[in-house]
């Protein structure tokens, strides 16, 4: 059984791509595997810069999320679109994770992790184009990318009162990306 780990880029209460996150977790628990959502707001961490990292090291929400991702066998990022790129607090969740206690490069958290990217936007694209941008920096840092993202376009009216999607095709697109996603995970099991 391949332990997944899902969250979302961004902090903010009721975000849609939270709730996306937490909708792809319990698709994957329908599969029969295990699944937890975290928030990335449970782990604040300053901006990263080089020199506050060479005085103090990893801060402890770092080396915590760091744990988290280490972890997990696959992860599921749903990712927020801000201007057509991915949001900064991700990006840097991102860049302190690829750090190591002795401020030198560990890519462990993300090295040939399979990881599945959502997003969700009240726009057309549904956050496609902070999609494409997080597959290529994840792919950068030596992660599995599944090759499909699952993007919600217009999120305000995407979900039901329950936190599935309002859209009954929608749901059953997630449940067959999830299906696939497992078994993609599954050829990078160790």
């Amino acid at each position: 059984m391949t332990s997944f780990l899902a969250f979302s880029g961004s902090t903010r209460q009721n975000s849609f791509n939270q709730k996306v996150a937490a909708l792809l977790a319990s698709q994957i628990e329908a599969h029969g595997e295990s699944a937890e959502t975290i928030s990335l707001g449970d782990y604040d961490m300053p901006l990263y810069n080089g020199d506050l990292e060479t005085a103090s090291g990893l801060p402890e929400a770092t080396t915590a999320l760091k744990a988290k991702l280490a972890g997990a066998g696959g992860l599921i990022i749903a990712c927020p679109e801000y201007n057509g790129f991915m949001p900064p607090v991700l990006i840097n969740a991102i860049d302190w994770c690829t750090r190591s206690p002795d401020a030198s490069v560990d890519l462990n958290c993300f090295m040939n992790k399979p990881i599945f990217i959502a997003g969700a936007s009240p726009g057309p694209g549904g956050g496609g184009r902070a999609a494409n941008h997080l597959k290529t920096m994840l792919s950068g840092i030596g992660a599995y990318v599944s090759p499909f993202p699952l993007t919600v376009p217009a999120a305000f009216n995407a979900f039901d009162e329950t936190g599935r999607f309002s859209d009954e095709g929608m749901n059953e697109r997630a449940a067959m990306m999830m299906a696939g996603f497992v078994q993609f995970s599954q050829k990078f099991a160790t």
